[in-house]
């Protein structure tokens, strides 16, 4: 009888698996031709996709182990490109006020936003924030694509935005789901203190683990270049530092986030190829991670849901644009403000994250991710918004002056 469940769950798996390959690709195929964004179709093609069933069983299905080792190589590959695009060395303008700004929406996210989340949703604590700090992310891939730096202003910032943001903004939600599952919901000041010693101990390991692997790659990789091995040396620097930091002290993120601004700040023989051998990669994992988040996530179909989600996704739009008015002043107009304030996109770091938190059984989690996975989509949808009117709000394509300040950030 198990060896018969055995093999029946042996071809689920296997027909899922070619299911989503094809779904994947009429995706998008689909959204080529109809000219809406690739990530809004392939996350309602996996949301379609859950709702299928065959004699009361779901048709597409993963296995726990598979659903964990995917979120864990896509955030890994995430993490370090994202912080691998943080140059400490070179900083300008943009990137100065992009750090001011991203501290001050963080904050006031995690203050406001999470309190309506609360209220709304009647949500836990913790939870609520860390909705609120992955609601704080914008996806730099998207805006310096179709907004080149030196053709918009806006566009530069928010390009810089997410360059000085994301690397952070991906390992606070982390810290928040290690204090609820170390604290729970009553927080007593000895738990604290002995909950930050552990913090500080995770840091340490995270950032001797990046620095050992950074320099036995940068030393190998120095003077040499290899167009076949380069590659797979870089990729395998990567999960070992993120294999090893989260077996010793579950230290990973942080430690591969260490590895990018390394990798980032030194010197390393075809560093431009192997870039753009992670814009490839970048391709494959966001069709993975959107699909995989539509199956995997669940929604709750019903109008007061979705009337809640659009009243938190606005107050998101507000907050935002309030730090940009407080952070920015009379440097921008009211249009290029209002322009990046509709410029929200959470793009695959945030959906790597929503994948990796959908395998942790904490009571609350489905929920505040099916939250969270409107508020992508509302994301994109705002972002398109302000892609269509960008004439009307930024005017004509305008030459982003850049002044490089090499006190760094």
């Amino acid at each position: 009888m198990l060896q018969k469940r055995g093999k029946k769950l042996e071809y689920l798996y296997i027909v899922s698996a070619l299911i989503l390959v094809l779904a994947g690709a009429v995706s998008v195929i689909l959204a080529r031709r109809i000219k809406v964004p690739r990530a809004i179709v392939l996350i309602l093609a996996g949301i379609a996709l859950s709702q299928i069933k065959y004699e009361g069983v779901k048709v597409v299905q993963l296995s726990p182990l598979l659903a964990a080792g995917i979120s864990m190589v896509a955030l890994a590959l995430v993490v370090f490109d994202s912080s691998s695009r943080l140059k400490l060395k070179e900083s300008d303008t943009f990137s100065k006020k992009a750090v001011w700004f991203s501290i001050l929406f963080t904050f006031l996210n995690l203050a406001v936003l999470s309190a309506i989340a609360m209220k709304l949703f009647n949500m836990d604590f913790f939870l609520a924030l860390m909705l609120s700090a992955l609601m704080s992310q914008t996806a730099g891939e998207f805006t310096s694509m179709l907004f080149k730096r030196d053709r918009y202003r806006a566009g530069g910032f928010l390009a810089a935005e997410s360059i000085v943001s994301t690397p952070f903004l991906v390992i606070i939600p982390f810290l928040f789901i290690e204090t609820k599952a170390t604290l729970g919901t009553t927080i007593i000041m000895s738990q604290l203190l002995s909950y930050l010693s552990v913090l500080a101990q995770q840091a340490i390991i995270g950032l001797g683990t990046a620095v050992l692997i950074a320099l036995i790659f940068v030393k190998a990789m120095k003077k040499r270049y290899s167009e076949k091995f380069s590659p797979v040396v870089l990729l395998a620097s990567i999960f070992i530092t993120y294999f090893i930091a989260q077996g010793i002290n579950e230290s990973g993120i942080l430690a591969v986030t260490a590895l990018g601004i390394i990798f980032a700040s030194t010197y390393v023989k075809g560093k431009a190829h192997l870039e753009e051998f992670f814009s490839s990669l970048d391709s494959v994992v966001r069709l993975t991670v959107f699909l995989l988040l539509g199956v995997l996530i669940g929604i709750n179909f019903s109008i007061a849901f979705f009337a809640k989600t659009a009243l938190l996704f606005a107050a998101l739009l507000a907050i935002r644009y309030l730090a940009l008015e407080v952070s920015l002043k009379d440097e921008f107009s009211f249009k290029e403000k209002a322009f990046m304030a509709l410029s929200t996109r959470k793009g695959v770091a945030t959906a790597a994250l929503m994948l990796a938190f959908s395998i942790y059984a904490i009571n609350g989690m489905k929920e505040m991710l099916s939250v969270m996975l409107v508020c992508v989509l509302c994301s994109i949808i705002s972002s398109r918004i302000a892609e269509g009117n960008s004439e009307r709000l930024l005017g004509k394509p305008q030459l982003a002056k850049r002044k490089i300040d090499s006190a760094g950030l």
